[in-house]
Parts: structure tokens; sequence; C-alpha cells
């Protein structure tokens, strides 16, 4: 994390750190139409610890119900990886479960520890993929703020940085 002096601004509303790339307020992924997307189903959305408060609220709004979460334990080298968070120091990240209902899924296919090596930046684990293949097979499967990491078959990935552009973290680029 960066002071907010950067050019980008902080990165939460409710602190005053920065990251080397564009995030969306609060208020902003909170106002994204995410519930047209789909009638029924289940919703996975990574927060950090600071922000669970906010990830509840998007849940809602968007029109599903909290029903359970995932904690993915951070690994590096074999080792707990320690990297810095708001009040604590943080070996961990959740992604919270909301479901829409009606919706039918297959349960208990995995627990609700991912133990798992960090990669690039803001990289998830590819364990997290392969728990919501497992609990919704043959069904539809979108990513939001996808990479190119991300991309994977079965899937729509939607995102601002995907492309061959998007292998360097810091071009930019203008269009009409």
């Amino acid at each position: 994390g960066q002071r907010a002096s950067t050019p980008n601004g902080p990165m939460f509303t409710n602190n005053h750190w920065a990251v080397n790339y564009n995030t969306l307020s609060n208020e902003e992924i909170l106002d994204l139409d995410i519930g047209c997307l789909s009638n029924s189903g289940l919703c996975f959305l990574w927060v950090v610890s600071s922000q669970l408060p906010t990830g509840m609220a998007c849940l809602s709004r968007w029109g599903y119900e909290y029903i359970d979460k995932i904690t993915w334990i951070k690994k590096r080298q074999g080792k707990l990886h320690v990297s810095h968070g708001y009040h604590f120091m943080h070996s961990s990240e959740l992604c919270l479960i909301g479901v829409k209902r009606p919706c039918e899924f297959i349960g208990k296919v995995s627990n609700d520890l991912i133990f798992a090596e960090v990669r690039e930046k803001s990289r998830k684990p590819d364990e997290l993929y392969h728990v919501v293949e497992t609990m919704l097979p043959g069904t539809a499967k979108i990513e939001l703020f996808a990479r190119n990491h991300n991309i994977r078959r079965g899937w729509l990935s939607l995102g601002n940085e995907l492309g061959e552009q998007f292998c360097d973290w810091f071009n930019d680029f203008e269009c009409d």
C-alpha cells in the first residue's frame, strides 16, 4: 500500500492507502447493477477484512442473501504469507458467498479454507474456480474485473485489463 498522494487516490473510501492501478469507490461498487446479470445463482465476492461490511452490503443490494464464506490462507514458498492490513498484518482474504433463489447447487464440495500460494498482484487462487465449477456444473459463469490470468474455458470474463496490451501494469491507453 502507498499513501494516497498517488494519482489514483485512496483504494477504499474508509482509509488513506492507494494502489498503483485504478479502483472504484465503495459507492461505485455498490451502485453496479450486478443483480441484473442473473435471476438466480451464487455470487462469490472477494473482500479484504476492512471491507467486510461493504461486501455484505453489496450482496444485499445486488439481491443475494449471504450464506457462507471461504477464507484463503495465503502462503509464499510454502510458509504463511504476511502482508499489510489496516489494523493488523494479514495472511488471509475472504470470499463471501451469496445466493439468489431459486438456485440449485451442489453443497459440501469443499471446506471453508483454501491454503494457496500468493502469485501476481490481485490474482486469486485457482482452487476457488474448482469449487465454483464443482458446485455449479454446466451453468453459465461470469467473472467481473477479470485479468488475463483469470480467463477460463466456459466462463465469460469481463474487465478493463484484458488483452495483450495489459501484460504490463503501467500501460495507459486512450481511445474514442
